[in-house]
């Protein structure tokens, strides 16, 4: 019987083991790309007219997860989603209409995107929106 709940120990350890280490691979210390290439930086958006146009292109031959947000100049965030992905390149096309702007504000899009080995590249653009 102690030799059963060793085993059974043994082998659920080494499971756990090899499932958390499988997405990591030691060799790689390549970042991810990041190109934004919506909004422009400092452009400035009326929100009367069009939503905000949120375009970039985050690459790696591991992608892994990628995360973008609009924050304000205080750190509220308007804006936030998360791709989680197993592919090389991620476009991504959305587009954002935030409530209760009611004078110029200044936003920043950050873009985050990491590959299994955990390699993280982060890049950001400040805008402007106004009604």
């Amino acid at each position: 019987m102690k030799y059963y709940a060793w085993s059974t120990a043994i082998v659920v350890a080494l499971y756990l083991f090899l499932s958390l280490s499988a997405c990591k691979d030691e060799t790689d210390t390549e970042k991810p790309t990041i190109d934004i290439e919506s909004p422009a930086n400092n452009d400035t958006i009326v929100l009367s007219a069009d939503s905000i146009h949120i375009e970039f292109t985050a690459a790696d031959p591991d992608l892994h997860e990628v995360n973008s947000r609009i924050t304000q100049n205080n750190g509220t965030v308007l804006y936030n989603d998360d791709a989680h992905v197993h592919t090389t390149v991620l476009l991504y096309h959305k587009h954002f209409m935030p409530n209760s702007i009611a004078t110029l504000t200044p936003l920043r899009l950050i873009v985050s995107a990491s590959d299994h080995s955990g390699n993280l590249q982060t890049d950001s653009i400040s805008f402007f929106v106004t009604p």
